[in-house]
């Protein structure tokens, strides 16, 4: 997170962990460049230890970017009843703003981590600037 802000594509972090009994949860809002925002949500599930010794895994998650008060970029999910893959949707943000498609990730390893669905996005941001300010 510190390197994309650095970069100045994140420009501000507004999740916060929560600490239960075996179970972390992250949930906020990150906003970035083009009034781009990113809705985390997220269970973590303490396998063991404690502390910064955890050792942990992610249950469920989905991160849903779109333009503030606006269109959608793109949503990664886990599993959910309707579709029982990880999978990424992806909209017509520029068009009819409607989802065109959803991707599946077929292995857990192939699962962007928070990190990497930022740098997507901000790839996304650069290669379409010119359309964004437009909008």
């Amino acid at each position: 997170m510190a390197s994309l802000m650095n970069q100045g594509f994140v420009l501000q972090d507004d999740c916060s962990f929560e600490f239960f009994q075996g179970l972390i949860v992250l949930e906020g809002r990150i906003h970035c460049l083009g009034q781009i925002e990113v809705t985390v949500k997220k269970l973590i599930e303490v396998l063991s230890g404690s502390g910064h010794a955890r050792i942990v895994q992610t249950r469920q998650f989905s991160y849903h970017a779109n333009f503030a008060n606006g269109p959608n970029i793109l949503r990664y999910d886990s599993p959910v009843p309707h579709r029982n893959y990880y999978h990424k949707h992806r909209f017509d943000t520029f068009g009819t703003c409607r989802e065109i498609e959803v991707v599946q990730i077929d292995s857990e390893e192939d699962v962007p981590t928070l990190g990497e669905v930022l740098t997507e996005l901000q790839e996304w941001y650069w290669g379409n600037e010119d359309r964004i300010a437009t909008m």
